[in-house]
């Protein structure tokens, strides 16, 4: 059996399980692809800008994992 990682929030009060499995574990796929483009690329912004290279190395956590994860209750 492939061990496959999740991520798991109990205590919130989106469904009635009070458990959240599939949304975070899904938000953090999607953290981890982002962040392959996203951190590069600010890194080179930030040389020239820095306040547009500091927003992009926080895209992933900033605006793509709250998305994800609050897009999936359960």
């Amino acid at each position: 059996m492939p061990w496959v990682p999740t991520c798991v929030e109990c205590g919130v009060s989106d469904n009635p399980c009070r458990c959240k499995i599939f949304g975070p574990t899904l938000a953090l796929a999607a953290l981890s692809v982002v962040a392959v483009f996203a951190w590069p690329i600010g890194g080179i912004v930030y040389l020239v800008n820095r306040s547009k290279g500091r927003e992009l190395m926080g895209l992933p956590v900033d605006r793509v994992y709250p998305a994800v994860n609050s897009a999936i209750p359960i």
